[in-house]
């Protein structure tokens, strides 16, 4: 059941957000009712809760949060709200204990990369045709340039979701290629295809970090291949640049009024007011969106400024949850990072599912990381549940070759 649950779930990540909140519940109820029976029958191989290593971090980070809202939320905060939304480290534990459980392996790569692929192709398709035929009156215009959204119907989730998934299979396609594994040509495909999908979404963000990632990845699998990767991309950005107008367009930075560069820079300038008002813990956890108004007459903003989160996810928990909430995040972020790392460094030779994927792994949270300069996309919860499941894979790996250990 587990295992049809997880599939589900993992499928859904790239398809609805619907669909994503009722499998990781499903998930959880699954996982609790196989704890309760491994409890019954005194079976100590598999737990429901894993150590990943710094769950003192989420305990702390979710206390600040508290804290946020007790001394500096104004008494409209929906602070239960925002707190329940930290449900999602529970879901993690979770995901950490299910992939132990099911212990997947190379069987996996194939239906994977098919699902991806085509997930990826019908956002070309819809771009090419200008609508999106599943969804009622979802039409991809623009002035000068259209952006796809795939099956999500918006670009900005739909890249910074599918930029990580990107970055799973390319690292996996390095070792499969050399290694003439069977299922490289299907992941080969889903690579260029999902490439081609996120070139498509026009979103600036994502194709640094994707950028980054990719010279990342393929500089530590091969440093010639990096620098050679290197080369080539700087080529195809100055071709695209030059030929393709709504490319240029794109990348051209416009900081006149109403545009939305502007407004970005903007929303960037009152979220660092907002911080220098609460420097220790923050206006409280999301109302720096809510409360951004307040601050539009100190810096002489426009009032019809757009009134979201920060458009920048650092900027985001300094302005929310302060300088501590910001550092819980930074610790567990770059907590995996190194992690990660650490495990790709010791994975076995001859398994070539796990060094690839612990290649991809690397690339997906530099990708992340990079992309939450220009976005707050750790608080899409599309986008987290994605995180979640490359955190999730490194602490299954990282039990795998015992740079963790159980406790017993």
């Amino acid at each position: 059941m587990v295992k049809w649950i997880m599939i589900l779930f993992a499928t859904s990540c790239l398809i609805s957000q619907t669909a994503m909140d009722v499998f990781s519940t499903l998930l959880v109820g699954a996982m609790i009712w196989m704890g309760i029976r491994w409890h019954q029958q005194s079976n100590r191989s598999h737990r429901l809760f894993y150590s990943v290593g710094i769950d003192w971090v989420f305990a702390v980070w979710f206390l600040i949060v508290g804290l946020g809202f007790l001394i500096n939320g104004s008494p409209e905060a929906p602070w239960l709200m925002r707190m329940l939304e930290f449900k999602w480290v529970i879901i993690f534990y979770v995901m950490v204990s299910a992939i132990r459980f099911l212990n997947p392996g190379e069987e996996i790569v194939k239906p994977a990369a098919i699902i991806f692929g085509i997930s990826c192709l019908y956002a070309v398709v819809i771009y090419f045709i200008g609508f999106d035929p599943l969804k009622e009156n979802i039409y991809l215009t623009g002035e000068v340039f259209k952006r796809t959204g795939g099956l999500f119907s918006n670009p900005m989730t739909f890249a910074h979701l599918y930029a990580l998934v990107f970055c799973w299979f390319l690292g996996y396609m390095l070792y499969a290629i050399q290694w003439r594994e069977e299922t490289w040509k299907y992941v080969f495909a889903a690579v260029i295809i999902s490439g081609v999908s996120l070139i498509l979404s026009f979103t600036r963000g994502v194709w640094i970090g994707m950028a980054i990632a990719a010279f990342l990845m393929t500089f530590m699998y091969r440093k010639r291949l990096g620098l050679f990767l290197l080369f080539v991309g700087t080529v195809a950005f100055g071709t695209m640049f030059q030929l393709w107008p709504s490319f240029q367009e794109r990348m051209m930075f416009h900081m006149h009024e109403k545009t939305y560069d502007f407004e970005r820079i903007n929303i960037w300038k009152l979220n660092i007011e907002i911080w220098k008002d609460y420097p220790v813990l923050g206006i409280g956890y999301g109302e720096n969106a809510r409360r951004l108004p307040e601050y539009f007459e100190r810096l002489q903003v426009p009032p019809d400024t757009l009134v979201s989160h920060a458009h920048n996810q650092y900027l985001h928990y300094l302005s929310g949850t302060g300088v501590l909430g910001l550092l819980c995040y930074l610790i567990v972020a770059a907590y995996f990072f190194i992690l990660t790392i650490r495990v790709w460094r010791v994975a076995s030779s001859r398994n070539i599912f796990h060094q690839g994927l612990l290649l991809g792994l690397i690339g997906a949270q530099c990708e992340f990381l990079v992309g939450g300069l220009t976005e707050a996309n750790f608080e899409h919860s599309k986008v987290r549940f994605v995180v979640l499941f490359t955190w999730a894979m490194v602490v299954w790996l990282a039990y795998e070759y015992r740079i963790l250990r159980e406790k017993v």
